[in-house]
């Protein structure tokens, strides 16, 4: 299609200049002896020093033949499906799958927190952001939540191989984590068990 002018040409606006921050959970895992954080609800593993991008993992329906099923084929994260890398705008919101349990024997070694950019393509929701592209930016490792034998200050000295700040935290609940850090607020919600349930 030929332009006429540059009134009649597309004007593309770029992807976000800067990082959008937020909060968010990680399990932390033990890929062949080194530790690695994963992500909590899909088996996505974030290697240090390289960006995690998103991916649409969720099955569509081909019509009419609704018997065949594939991968959805859109860039994540899109407007009009729930996909991407999720961070919470409010620290109580980030922290929500923090006091999980993990399944014992399985390469788990516990969850740790923090704050994560996002950026390139980004979708705001009420309660935070959907990106396509994403790396940690700070990490907190709860003192006393991991599993397998394997000691909190050794998780966290191993995760210092993203090249981020790492700081242990001497919190035993979610409460406790907010208040530490002086972030967002837990609404009317019910006072937290402990994190080491």
């Amino acid at each position: 299609m030929a332009v006429d002018s540059e009134a009649d040409a597309e004007i593309r606006v770029p992807d976000l200049v800067e990082p959008v921050v937020g909060w968010r959970v990680w399990l932390v895992v033990d890929r062949v002896g080194e530790v690695r954080l994963r992500s909590v609800v899909y088996p996505t593993l974030w290697e240090p020093r390289v960006e995690t991008l998103a991916e649409c993992v969720h099955l569509k329906r081909h019509p009419p033949r609704s018997w065949r099923v594939g991968f959805s084929n859109h860039s994540a994260p899109s407007s009009r499906c729930d996909c991407g890398i999720y961070a919470a705008r409010e620290l109580a919101d980030g922290v929500h799958y923090l006091r999980a349990s993990d399944a014992p024997g399985a390469d788990v070694l516990g969850r740790v927190f923090g704050r994560v950019s996002l950026w390139g393509s980004v979708v705001e929701s009420e309660r935070g952001w959907r990106g396509s592209h994403a790396y940690p930016e700070h990490l907190y490792v709860p003192r006393g939540r991991t599993t397998n034998g394997r000691d909190t200050d050794d998780i966290a000295l191993a995760l210092t191989a993203y090249g981020v700040s790492v700081e242990i935290l001497d919190c035993a609940t979610r409460e406790e984590v907010v208040r530490a850090l002086g972030g967002g607020s837990n609404g009317d919600r019910a006072p937290e068990p402990p994190l080491a349930e």
